[in-house]
């Protein structure tokens, strides 16, 4: 189970109508363990709404 999480961002990217969003993500566990994943979000806008919202990360980390 996951207790907490914390994102941090590394960088972010503007063009058009587009935002790319680069960082980490640390998972912390109620044992106390704790795992840093990357990840990028890409966000399409629509003026200041999210028109769509993609993620890509691997998981694959929290199953170990």
């Amino acid at each position: 189970n996951v207790k907490s999480l914390r994102h941090h961002i590394l960088a972010v990217w503007e063009q058009d109508a587009v935002v790319i969003c680069e960082g980490e993500v640390k998972y912390t566990f109620h044992n106390g363990s704790e795992v840093e994943i990357p990840f990028v979000d890409i966000f399409r806008m629509e003026g200041d709404l999210i028109k769509d919202y993609r993620i890509y990360v691997d998981t694959s980390p929290l199953s170990r």
